[in-house]
């Protein structure tokens, strides 16, 4: 504790003071601030950058006036272009069911950055890494980067006591009532400085079973794997140590995450608008990311395949 703190008088927010899934790394506010940071870090001119990512990535990095060259992934998310050796390249685990991409791309490219927006647990591979604690856990922002090279410049430590608003009210009332609170917390961190993660995101992510959490995932990406995969036209695995955010279903039916919704299952759309005309186009309206996280189990599962085996039949 720092020197002359205080004693007494009302209780604050009962946190804790367990172990982080990931320690000794830079905590960053966002994970777009850890991509800003990299680019400033390694001075970064030039940098390969999916078409099918989230249109903040590109944001990131044109705030660092980075040139970028897109490309294109294909439908099992590996890049359809061959990379200058001594290129910077960013490539995405996507939906935490891409690992074993980003370890080939690892060997290959010298200079690979890892964006694990979508698998906090992976490993870091490549030149650097980096996750978002938020797409995990019930936090509002932080994130972990990894890279070897050492930090000269010190940051200022971020403040997150105005971001809870959507969180606390999905424990009051559910998702919907919140849910204006969440897009004005997404709009919140577009704009935030580069700064450390902040000591009550901090203090909340000490106090998460992470070992539970993982294997609850991996549980119910199982059940839902069992029940959907002869209809999934996404023929992955999920590797042995993945940890996936969500179950990846690619099936061609027009509307389906419409009808989910409209029965309380809440499907995002990863993303809107890509410049990707081939590959972002089709995962934009076939692909389907099912919730598969903590919070639920078999049954939820089981609810989630019976609502998409009675759509399918309309």
């Amino acid at each position: 504790m720092e020197p002359n703190h205080p004693i007494g008088g009302y209780f604050e927010l009962e946190t804790y003071n367990g172990v982080e899934y990931w320690e000794n790394v830079l905590r960053i506010n966002t994970a777009r601030n850890c991509l800003r940071y990299l680019i400033q870090t390694f001075h970064i001119r030039k940098l390969y950058v999916p078409r099918y990512t989230c249109p903040v990535v590109w944001d990131a990095i044109q705030m660092e006036h980075c040139e970028m060259e897109y490309y294109s992934v294909d439908r099992n998310f590996m890049p359809l272009v061959a990379f200058p050796k001594d290129a910077y390249i960013l490539y995405t685990n996507y939906l935490g069911v891409c690992t074993e991409n980003s370890n080939l791309l690892a060997k290959k490219y010298e200079r690979l950055i890892i964006d694990c927006s979508q698998s906090f647990y992976s490993s870091p591979v490549g030149l650097a890494a980096f996750n978002s604690a938020r797409k995990f856990f019930g936090v509002p922002d932080g994130a972990y980067l990894f890279m070897d090279k050492a930090v000269s410049n010190e940051l200022k430590q971020d403040h997150s006591v105005n971001r809870f608003a959507h969180l606390l009210e999905r424990v009051e009332s559910g998702p919907q009532p919140g849910y204006r609170d969440f897009l004005q917390n997404e709009n919140l961190l577009c704009g935030a400085a580069i700064k450390t993660m902040s000591k009550l995101t901090q203090k909340i992510l000490k106090g998460i079973s992470y070992h539970q959490c993982a294997e609850t995932r991996r549980s119910n990406y199982a059940v839902l794997q069992e029940s959907l995969s002869d209809l999934n036209e996404w023929k992955g695995t999920l590797a042995e140590a993945e940890v996936p955010m969500a179950y990846p279903f690619i099936c061609k039916k027009d509307g389906l995450r419409e009808k989910l919704i409209s029965e309380n299952i809440f499907v995002p759309t990863f993303w809107k608008g890509q410049k990707d005309t081939d590959t972002g186009e089709y995962m934009e309206h076939y692909l389907l990311p099912l919730p598969i996280d903590q919070r639920y189990g078999r049954d939820d599962m089981l609810r989630i395949s019976e609502c998409i085996f009675r759509n399918l039949k309309m």
